[in-house]
């Protein structure tokens, strides 16, 4: 028992015997008690304290007597009010029904029938207190109580009571919000003082919408951003959101969120009788909770579907290197939007919190891979729709950026043991709604695969795509029949997609050992187990992490080695574990066939060709991943960067371009773009250029070791020396290598000490039987060492190094990394003073598909020591 609790006791025992703290809001503590004098149980609202303090008693108690004058049935009554021992309170009756807000958390959006009714009640007790000049201020659902089939509104004009009495700049010093954000009329999100009875309005069109689709018409991840919408952006239409509203009682829910005033209906007394209208047989509302759509209502929508496909079909698109660049379509290349492509769009949720944002997020990750698995449709991947999350798009915009003939969209509510998945599929064309249904189900693992495989089917129906047998088994199978580790599998795969911080990655693994632990038969949560235990050992010389990735596979591998999952994870370990890119490119090709309509398959295939040095077939598989994926980054980028290996300069610009658009936080575009600058015109003004357009967003880490470039290329020793030291002090390669050219041979040396010692010190953590893996913790130890010898003036020890970094990872292998050591070779002969040595490895170096260049190898001050032979102009050209 608090003080407070014991103080507030006391100051109201003559009145109220105060029983237990019942509910709590921003301005106010509600206690259930009982009215000592007519012995009835009431509701005592207390004022916070640190609210009373700045209102004071008298003009609080004053504007509040407004609201003692409201006689209505549909108005829950103020009884008394007063102050006690520094407290603030005023009473109502006690209604032990439930809020509005606990009738949505448990059931979801309502039957429109009942909503109707519920909205007719508010309006009406609204009309009766804008007749006595009383604006409500904070219409939401829980200031709705439902009591039998009708609605009490409660705290009417407590929200003007405090306004008025505080002023809203002292309001705002208080902590408290006039309002709530989600409901605010614009005019109360841009703090107009001349607010009226049409902001009470508005707030009935957020909670209509909210009873008819489940969600408000705005969310955002801070009050101060949906505030911003509220005044900036126009809501989409309900009917985005549930198919079966009526076009009447659609219209007249937009109506009242209009942004002016003037543009609302106007009041009470206008908007009643259209509810009341909407409520008799001919009022255009179907009795029932959903209006089902048949047999022969879907077969005339796709016969009106295909006549527009028709009509369409002779649009030509761009191929991918100019459709994507160009203008960002999805669709595919040559042809028209294929008729059976579809995008599923993030599903919203009621709840917010990350327990609720995992189990949504990942039913629909599921739904989007249950569809992936009928072959005869095109599903977009993840990454491209998580953009539209709260987008304010149309249907017609998304589904020409993405390039798709159709969108499913949908929601998740969970309340108990029960669960509420509600889907409608939608033309994106016409916006025409072509399938929608809610499916309320007990919360077990089974049921919602159930759902997630039966929305499948519908979609392959409506779509007129054939389900094979063998897809029909895949969509109906249960990964797993235990719910508390399906749940932690879905937390584990949110953190794994989250990012790559190693925090991030951390906990994904936490989640999946514990669904394994719960369920030791859960056999994609061990195959997504082993793909993160193999991305720690790749990104974070994780030795300890390989074994551990291996056990998991096995595990996986014992019990579903046909699942795609399971190949995934195969392919993942010997990409990252081994460099087996071989026996990696079987099992992607596996997962391939058993999930044709994924990206993540022709992703990992174009990883694969290109590390094998089959340039054409990885931009081939990347065409077919974007199509499926168009707006992934990383996708994007990597088609870039290939062109840039290929010496396509102008393509690469392009794509890289399209990169930094989509994903302007991602460095690794900034630095590649950068490089590319450098080559399109053989000089480095255009790279200057681009550093100094694009410095507010490079991160001065990356900015900084660009610029080192750049001087360095320019023949400007000093000043790469000086940004290094100053922003870059561990950079000793770099430094000992510049310090050695400009002839300053201590520091070259004292540089190069360290950089021996921390390459010695590298391999030293290198278990014994991970240093002939060609793993770039292995390789990177011998770069630092040659380089360091050679610097040194150690002939043999600094050759040997070399040579042992190139036959770890030889370019036969590997053709994108393998280059890495042909050219520290190079710098190694360079440092050195051979001149045939290094000429043979830079024709080489230009006889195959690298990132090096005729203009780097004729700037590079390493090499301006054979500016003179005439071998090497031949080979540089001059210039």
């Amino acid at each position: 028992m608090t003080d407070l609790l014991e103080r507030l006791k006391a100051a109201m025992a003559d009145r109220y015997a105060i029983e237990q703290e019942i509910g709590s809001g921003g301005m106010a503590t509600v206690y259930l008690a009982e009215d000592l004098k007519h012995h009835r149980r009431v509701a005592v609202k207390v004022l916070r304290p640190d609210l009373a303090a700045a209102l004071g008693s008298e003009r609080f108690l004053r504007e509040i007597e407004i609201a003692a004058q409201l006689h209505h049935p549909h108005v829950l009554p103020l009884y008394d009010s007063g102050e006690a021992g520094g407290f603030l309170y005023y009473v109502m009756p006690y209604e032990a029904g439930q809020s509005l807000r606990d009738k949505l958390a448990k059931e979801g959006e309502l039957p429109i029938g009942e909503t109707v009714r519920l909205l007719r009640d508010v309006v009406d007790a609204l009309g009766h207190a804008h007749a006595l000049g009383v604006v409500h201020r904070d219409i939401k659902p829980e200031n709705i109580l439902i009591s039998g089939q009708h609605a009490l509104v409660t705290d009417f004009g407590v929200a003007k009571a405090v306004s008025e009495a505080t002023g809203r700049e002292k309001l705002t010093t208080a902590g408290v919000a006039l309002g709530t954000p989600a409901y605010m009329a614009p005019e109360q999100a841009a703090a107009d003082p001349h607010i009226d009875h049409r902001a009470d309005i508005y707030a009935v069109g957020v909670l209509a919408y909210e009873l008819l689709a489940g969600r408000p018409p705005f969310t955002g991840a801070t009050p101060q951003m949906v505030l911003s919408a509220h005044v900036t952006e126009a809501a989409e239409p309900v009917t985005r959101y549930r198919a079966t509203v009526p076009s009447v009682l659609a219209e007249l829910v937009m109506r009242c969120l209009e942004k002016r005033p003037a543009d609302r209906w106007q009041g009470a007394e206008e908007l009643l009788p259209q509810l009341e209208a909407l409520m008799t047989p001919s009022g255009g509302i179907t009795p029932t909770a959903t209006q089902p759509v048949t047999a022969t209502r879907l077969l005339a929508r796709k016969r009106r579907y295909v006549v527009g496909a028709v009509g369409v079909a002779a649009v030509a698109l761009l191929l991918v290197g100019g459709w994507l660049v160009g203008r960002g379509s999805g669709a595919a290349a040559g042809g028209a939007v294929d008729s059976r492509s579809i995008a599923v769009l993030p599903f919203t949720s009621a709840r917010s919190d990350e327990e609720t944002e995992a189990f949504t997020v990942g039913i629909h990750d599921d739904i989007v891979t249950q569809l992936s698995k009928v072959g005869a449709l095109k599903v977009m991947s993840r990454t491209s729709v998580l953009e539209y999350r709260n987008t304010t798009k149309n249907m017609r915009q998304i589904g020409e950026e993405l390039g798709v003939a159709n969108l499913l969209e949908g929601g998740v509510q969970r309340a108990g043991n029960q669960i509420r998945i509600n889907v409608q599929l939608i033309d994106a064309r016409s916006d025409e709604h072509l399938w929608a249904e809610t499916y309320s189900r007990e919360w077990t693992v089974a049921n919602v695969f159930g759902v997630q495989s039966d929305i499948a089917q519908q979609v392959a129906h409506a779509l007129e795509a054939t389900l094979l047998p063998e897809e029909m088994e895949r969509i109906q199978t249960v990964p797993t029949d235990h719910p508390e580790a399906y749940e932690a599998y879905l937390r584990g795969r949110t953190h794994a997609e989250r990012g790559r911080e190693r925090e991030e990655s951390d906990l994904a693994v936490r989640f999946f050992e514990q669904a394994v632990v719960l369920d030791p038969d859960f056999a994609a949560a061990w195959a997504a187990l082993a793909r993160e235990r193999i991305w720690q050992y790749w990104e974070w010389t994780g030795f300890d992490e390989e074994p551990a990735a291996r056990a998991a596979l096995d595990r996986a591998i014992e019990l579903a080695p046909d699942a795609a999952e399971t190949h995934y994870a195969q392919g993942f370990y010997y990409y990252y574990g081994s460099r087996d890119y071989d026996r990696a490119l079987e099992h992607f090709m596996a997962a391939d066939r058993i999930h044709p309509g994924t990206a993540e398959a022709p992703w990992a295939i174009g990883l694969i060709r290109r590390r094998q040095g089959r340039w054409e077939e990885a931009l081939s598989a990347w065409e077919r991943a974007l199509q499926l994926d168009p707006r992934s980054a990383m996708l994007v980028s990597a088609v870039g960067e290939t062109y840039r290996f290929m010496r396509r300069y102008e393509e690469a610009a392009r794509y890289l371009d399209r990169t930094i658009s989509l994903a302007p936080e991602m460095q690794a575009a900034y630095r590649e773009r950068f490089r590319t600058e450098l080559y399109i015109a053989n000089d480095s003004v255009g790279a200057r250029r681009f550093l100094e357009e694009h410095r507010d967003r490079i991160e001065s880490g990356s900015l900084h070791d660009l610029r080192a470039t750049l001087a360095y290329y320019q023949g400007d020793l000093r000043a790469a020396i000086d940004i290094d030291l100053q922003h870059s002090p561990s950079s000793f390669r770099a430094i000992a290598v510049s310090c050695q050219l400009l002839g300053e041979t201590e520091l070259a040396r004292a540089y190069a000490d360290s950089l021996l010692s921390r390459g010695r010190m590298r391999l030293q953590r290198v278990p014994e039987h991970y240093r002939s893996v060609p793993y770039r913790t292995v390789l990177n130890p011998y770069l630092d060492i040659s380089t360091a010898h050679a610097v040194l003036g150690d002939t043999a020890e600094a050759i040997a190094a070399a040579q042992r970094a190139t036959e770890l990872l030889p370019v036969a292998r590997d053709a994108v990394r393998g280059l890495d050591a042909v050219w520290n070779l190079v710098r190694v002969y360079a440092l050195l003073g051979y001149e045939n040595e290094v000429l043979e490895q830079l024709e080489y170096l230009l006889s195959v598909t690298s990132f090096w260049t005729r203009w780097q190898f004729r700037h590079d001050p390493l090499l301006a020591y054979l500016r003179g032979n005439p071998r090497f102009q031949r080979l540089v050209g001059r210039g």
